[in-house]
């Protein structure tokens, strides 16, 4: 399992089939990690949206905003690290069985995101943004690590072949990792997803 963000840009350069190993991914005299360095982050951000990973799900209940909503009976401030919205938990009668309606939008200001739903007291399941490598899944980390390859392959290899191809095994090694990582949680088959749910018009 990688243990640092040197890990995972190094077995992408090897997915490239580069020779290179960083040593540091802040060093400023390597185009390896600088290239690596500049995409890692929102990188890893899209991967942690791309599925519902399981080492990312994270549970809290929702603080209200101050601000009165003019659509939505409730508005909260989003939970810390927050990437992506899942489902608010339902309690009664039957807990998940169906997704409230929410929506995240911006504020009336315009300058801040909020979470709005007509749930009182919403608590939120949804995907946060995980700093600790050593947290990742491992097939996470291969997914993780081709997607970076794909980003990085066409500035250090300088063919459009090598990207494309890259880019093909990155999709192939995402849903292998989707699938592991569904089998490793109970789901209710009617459960409703919460990238699925309707907001107001």
């Amino acid at each position: 399992m990688a243990a640092t963000k040197e890990d995972i840009c190094n077995l992408a350069l090897s997915f490239i089939g580069s020779k290179a190993v960083m040593a540091d991914i802040t060093a400023t005299n390597k185009t390896e990690s600088v290239l690596c360095n500049a995409i890692y982050e929102d990188t890893k951000k899209s991967m942690l949206r791309a599925a519902h990973w399981n080492f990312a799900s994270q549970t809290v209940a929702l603080v209200a905003n101050v601000e009165v909503p003019l659509r939505w009976t409730y508005n909260y401030d989003l939970p810390a690290g927050y990437l992506k919205g899942r489902f608010i938990v339902v309690e009664m009668p039957n807990p998940r069985l169906v997704n409230p309606p929410w929506e995240v939008a911006l504020d009336q200001a315009g300058t801040a995101k909020l979470f709005f739903t007509d749930v009182e007291g919403a608590v939120l399941s949804y995907t946060m943004d995980v700093t600790d490598v050593a947290l990742f899944d491992e097939n996470f980390v291969e997914a993780f690590a081709m997607t970076l390859a794909t980003r990085i392959a066409f500035p250090l290899r300088g063919t459009a072949v090598t990207s494309e191809r890259v880019n093909e095994l990155a999709i192939l090694a995402l849903h292998v990792a989707n699938g592991v990582n569904q089998n490793e949680q109970g789901r209710d088959d009617t459960f409703v997803d919460a990238e699925t749910t309707r907001s107001r018009g």
